[in-house]
């Protein structure tokens, strides 16, 4: 399974719908052949560091699929040196499983932000690079980022720009209807735009 190592927003096998990340992380390229778009309006993260399930609205996840309360991660290793702080929700029952990382180690690293994803493309780290509109949200570039397999295994990783050197990861895993993912997938996004752009 290709990992998403840029934004580190992935699901494992092992914890579906928890980010994760692995891997060389490649260096943003000023040579480029991809115009990189800039995020209008950052966001600021820093009130969500340590409550990162707080970034979706329940309605917003009820409206996707029956979760369990969020599971957050900001103290691990893997938050530390791989993913940043992430969340992840978990279906009760059947159903699909979201995750969201905000990258704050690629951030701090130098290699975060959209441009990272689209770095991750070009050095053939990130197999499928589709960019797309959060509905509501113009001005913060985001893009469905994410190997071949987890798309069509019903896996959908979206890599959303907050600041010209930041982005989060939001996830949605719906292995019953591989169709569903990506739609349901934007809606968690707007809910954690929608939270930024109020703050804490």
């Amino acid at each position: 399974m290709l990992v998403v190592a840029l934004v580190a927003g992935s699901c494992s096998e092992a914890t579906e719908g928890a980010p994760s990340g692995a891997g060389a992380i490649p260096s943003p390229s000023s040579e480029s052949s991809e115009s990189v778009p800039k995020v209008d309006d950052p966001l600021d993260v820093e009130p969500f560091l340590d409550r990162p399930c707080e970034l979706v609205d329940p309605a917003a996840l009820s409206k996707v699929g029956n979760f369990k309360p969020g599971s957050a991660d900001v103290d691990s290793k893997a938050a530390k040196k791989l993913t940043g702080p992430s969340c992840s929700w978990h279906a009760k029952g059947s159903g699909p499983d979201a995750g969201l990382a905000i990258g704050t180690v690629h951030r701090d690293n130098g290699t975060g932000g959209i441009k990272g994803v689209y770095a991750g493309k070009e050095q053939g780290f990130i197999e499928r690079l589709e960019p797309v509109e959060i509905p509501g949200h113009p001005g913060y570039p985001a893009a469905y980022a994410g190997g071949e397999d987890e798309f069509s295994r019903g896996r959908c990783p979206l890599a959303v720009g907050i600041t010209n050197d930041l982005s989060i990861m939001v996830s949605i895993t719906d292995r019953a209807h591989p169709e569903r993912a990506c739609s349901a997938v934007l809606k968690v996004a707007a809910s954690a735009l929608e939270a930024l752009k109020k703050g804490s």
